[in-house]
């Protein structure tokens, strides 16, 4: 039997007592977005052991909660360049929903937006909060990372390839060629076996696009270091000799490429030589490399989440490099790039697209318009221009990091001119120096959560131990707003298992089906089947990969 916040009760000793013996929680590592199952055991509230094997990241959890930095008390003060004044955690709830309420009433809704950072677990929560509360202006930091990749996977191959970075990490015994570009996974996926990811770069011949000298790239067959900035370049450079040389999977273009006659006059222009000299890669290396890959069928792309896309013509650079798969017929089939496809898939409860609608283009809608559409929420790097022209007036955020904006210095000058600004994080960070109302974050081993995970692992994920202090769940905070601003009717009442039985019912299960003691459970998740786009083509308006992106033209 679990508590309310859920920790074992027989953990939980009278007034007084001594605990009689240690606790073993099943928890999950928060430390990436893998969430991998782990296992806690403690006394009271010290931690004994995380049993994460080969991963170093899950001890930083234990670094994290214990930091001396760590600020674990709610304060508020009227202005940023004033002293900080520590106080309870409902009365800086109470001073949050305060403000935000002030705003809403002179200005409207739509002056306050709902950030985001890298916490992922409360944001269908937070987008919910921000729409119930009037504003569409709800954003995360996808809008620098993942986002872009998501919506140049979808127009360019197809929704159902929107996700091609997690697959594209997946690691196939069919494989012969793996193209290794913009990722580390040896050293940022760890640990890299168990996630299914690149063993070494001895199993098959490999080549690795980086501008750094990592392990991997030292591994590799090929190693192609370009310029920053001109991934796009090379992959058309690389496209280049695949037609030269007559590599292509004729076939296949012939039946399922738009645009391509115009792609091929476009990447005449570039050839090895004039690759070489955009690129700084060697002539003769970036050859070798494209008839490597062209060659050894099935090959396979592995990509990052946002490496390739950080430059004014990032999107377009992503777009280059996921086009090269469908010349050469990788794409679904075993060995290559194929889709996620059946996934185990939780329900929603961010709100319908009706709703969403009927509230205003969120930030971004003019300047970025396919973002807004594809990715459905706000494009995040337009806040600094909303706080400057005074449509956002006041800001809410999680976990939100000014230093992931580029001129992060902009951003940082105008914060301060806002009428009102939270944040909730676990340290005193460049956010937190401009922000009146600061909330103290619970860890990940001292808040509850629901992780479902593509693959089929459904987990509840009770709190390991106490949070310190006044700290508490991002979700939890969602939800102590809420009730703050007159909306619990909208968040279940306050009751947060309540939502996780919404979020199960499409897989349809409900969260007393879950284990009580945080173990997995496994629901079977059936395999796509292989070329599935024999029957009903690509995902894109055209039915065929849009070598000549239709979205992009009608877009402008």
């Amino acid at each position: 039997m679990y508590g309310e916040n859920g920790q074992g009760l027989e953990s939980q000793p009278a007034a007084g007592a001594t605990a009689v013996s240690n606790k073993t929680t099943h928890s999950t590592c928060y430390m990436c977005t893998e969430d991998c199952p782990i296992t806690v055991v403690s006394d009271g509230d010290d931690i004994l052991s995380i049993q994460h094997p080969d991963c170093l990241r899950a001890e930083g959890m234990l670094e994290q909660r214990t930091s001396p930095l760590r600020w674990v008390d709610a304060r508020i003060r009227s202005r940023p360049q004033d002293p900080w004044k520590d106080v309870s955690r409902g009365k800086a709830v109470s001073e949050a929903a305060r403000s935000l309420l002030e705003v809403r009433e002179r200005h409207g809704p739509q002056a306050v937006a709902f950030v985001a950072g890298f916490t992922k677990e409360a944001r269908p929560y937070l987008q919910r909060l921000a729409h119930r509360f009037g504003s569409p202006h709800y954003m995360t930091e996808s809008s620098c990372c993942f986002g872009s990749c998501f919506v140049a996977a979808g127009v360019t191959l197809g929704k159902e390839y929107a996700y091609f970075l997690g697959p594209s990490r997946t690691r196939y015994s069919a494989t012969k060629c793996r193209l290794v570009w913009s990722t580390n996974p040896t050293e940022s996926r760890l640990p890299y076996e168990r996630h299914h990811l690149i063993k070494d770069a001895s199993a098959v011949p490999t080549i690795v696009v980086d501008p750094r000298r990592t392990p991997l790239a030292e591994a590799a067959e090929i190693h192609l270091q370009p310029r920053p900035g001109t991934d796009g370049a090379l992959a058309l450079g690389i496209a280049h000799v695949i037609f030269e040389d007559g590599l292509e999977d004729g076939e296949f273009l012939r039946r399922y490429a738009h645009g391509l006659d115009d792609y091929r006059r476009y990447v005449n222009g570039f050839t090895p030589n004039e690759t070489a000299r955009i690129t700084g890669i060697p002539a003769e290396r970036m050859v070798a490399a494209a008839k490597l890959y062209a060659t050894s069928r099935p090959a396979q792309i592995s990509i990052s989440a946002c490496s390739t896309t950080h430059h004014s013509n990032g999107f377009q650079n992503h777009r280059a490099i996921l086009l090269l798969s469908a010349i050469c017929g990788n794409l679904d089939v075993e060995g290559g790039n194929r889709p996620w496809g059946h996934r185990v898939r939780e329900t929603s409860v961010d709100l319908s697209a009706e709703d969403v609608a009927a509230l205003g283009p969120p930030l971004g809608a003019k300047n970025h318009p396919l973002f807004v559409e594809h990715y459905g929420e706000g494009q995040g790097m337009n806040l600094t221009e909303a706080i400057e022209s005074g449509e956002v007036k006041a800001v809410f955020s999680i976990g939100m990091n000014v230093m992931m904006w580029p001129n992060s210095g902009r951003l940082r000058r105008v914060l301060g001119s806002l009428e009102f600004f939270s944040v909730c994080d676990f340290f005193q960070t460049p956010a937190a120096d401009l922000a009146t109302v600061f909330l103290p974050a619970a860890t990940h081993l001292e808040r509850e959560a629901l992780i479902v995970a593509g693959s089929g692992r459904v987990q509840y994920r009770p709190a390991a131990v106490t949070p310190r202090g006044d700290a508490r769940g991002d979700t939890e905070l969602v939800f102590e707003m809420a009730g703050e601003l007159g909306m619990e009717g909208h968040f279940w009442d306050g009751d947060l298992r309540a939502s996780f039985d919404d979020r199960l019912a499409g897989i349809g299960l409900s969260f007393g089906d879950l284990p009580g003691t945080g173990s997995p459970l496994k629901v079977d998740v059936a395999e796509p089947r292989e070329r599935g786009y024999l029957g009903n083509g690509f995902g894109t308006p055209t039915g065929k990969i849009e070598f000549v992106s239709t979205i992009l033209e009608d877009a402008g």
